[in-house]
């Protein structure tokens, strides 16, 4: 019997694990054990073992060549590869070993790497878009003894952390339906369902839908670029980036005063806590002007929803103007806020395509596009754009 062992978190499972193992049994393998990790020193589940054993077994669905293998469920503590892997090959004989393309780039930080390398033949996928890494990792393991086969598939772009800051968007993109209606029944990766419900009653729905979509984008560009800003950040300014956006539920004047003592409960949520006018926090040039809603919602964040964190009050409060000198945050929730997959204006596609390939011309392009736009129009430029353009264009 051909086995091949097929480790993860699986958190959650997406159709790629799925289309991996499947092309491990076209490649002549008889058997795809899925080992889902008890508790993975590299990263936070978030998700118990059980639900994401549950996930697995639905996704794993009518397959019957797979083996679900809980073992490391059942050990406690961390797991380790180089601890876990003698174990299954006593039960597996002869097993290779299969990981993703990410996973050979970075094996190098694993546990004991080659000694797991020693171990059995390791199969892998390659990463799409990786492919320069890809070749250096694989020549260097190579090189170190180890006997590596390069399955011919490249899997989608789809990741199980994309997926689970999707599936706190209630988008479920990758993943199969019953893992789907599994989230949903069990109220998995639903950490910010607090802002949800305050974001929806300050903004109307088509505004909400827009700040839903710039946090995916955002999101996605983080990871795919590897751009190296925390997710949840990342997440929480492009979730929240318009919250100062002008609506029927939303009154700028009582954002800059205190409230009432009779207010009732439904203003005290849509509203900010008492605060004093401060040009710092929303400078009085901006008043009455299109950008006036980046200030107002920088303020908002802190106020209504407890956001304190300056790099993602900043993302908040530059995401419309720019400035000199940007903070990579403030640079990816700008770009995203124009790039995010519900624009369609003329010449959308190649900014996106640019930002694909570098992160910095990209973020430039988007600048240029704004500016240019500004331009043409023949509105009034307001000075942080200005100085943003000056400092990137003009050296100033």
């Amino acid at each position: 019997m051909k086995y091949v062992i097929f480790g993860g978190t699986f958190n959650p499972p997406h159709s790629e694990h799925i289309a991996i193992a499947r092309h491990a049994l076209d490649c002549g393998y008889d058997k795809v054990v899925l080992l889902p990790s008890g508790i993975p020193p590299h990263k936070s589940c978030g998700v118990s073992a059980a639900h994401r054993l549950d996930m697995l077994e639905l996704a794993a669905r009518g397959v019957e060549n797979f083996i679900i293998d809980d073992y490391e469920l059942h050990t406690g503590g961390i797991n380790f590869t180089s601890e876990v892997l003698p174990e299954m090959l006593k039960k597996y004989p002869g097993a290779h070993y299969l990981i993703g393309g990410d996973s050979l780039i970075d094996l190098d930080k694993w546990h004991e790497p080659e000694k797991i390398i020693r171990m059995c033949p390791v199969l892998v996928c390659r990463r799409a878009g990786r492919d320069a890494e890809f070749d250096k990792a694989l020549a260097f393991w190579r090189g170190k003894g180890a006997d590596i086969t390069v399955m011919d598939y490249y899997p989608k772009d789809i990741s199980s952390t994309m997926a689970r800051y999707r599936a706190e968007l209630g988008v479920y993109t990758g993943l199969n339906s019953a893992v789907a209606d599994y989230i949903k029944a069990n109220n998995l990766y639903n950490d910010y369902s607090s802002y949800y419900e305050k974001l929806s009653a300050m903004v109307k729905p088509a505004r909400f839908a827009h700040c839903k979509r710039t946090c995916e984008y955002a999101v996605m560009l983080n990871i795919k670029l590897r751009l190296g800003l925390d997710n949840d950040k990342v997440f929480l300014a492009g979730l929240l980036h318009d919250c100062g956006k002008g609506s029927s539920r939303f009154d700028r004047e009582k954002a800059l005063r205190p409230l009432p003592a009779n207010a009732d409960e439904e203003d005290r949520q849509r509203v900010a806590h008492p605060v004093s006018y401060d040009e710092t926090l929303i400078p009085s040039d901006a008043i009455g002007k299109p950008v006036e809603h980046q200030f107002v919602g920088a303020l908002l964040a802190e106020q209504v929803f407890g956001v304190h964190d300056k790099e993602i009050l900043g993302g908040i409060r530059y995401h419309c103007t720019g400035k000199a000198d940007m903070s990579v945050m403030e640079k990816l929730i700008f770009s995203a806020d124009v790039l995010e997959e519900g624009r369609d204006y003329p010449g959308v596609d190649v900014l996106r395509s640019a930002m694909l390939k570098n992160f910095e011309q990209g973020f430039l392009a988007c600048l240029k596009m704004s500016y240019d736009n500004v331009k043409r129009k023949g509105g009034d430029m307001y000075p942080l754009t200005a100085q943003a353009y000056d400092y990137y264009f003009n050296g100033k």
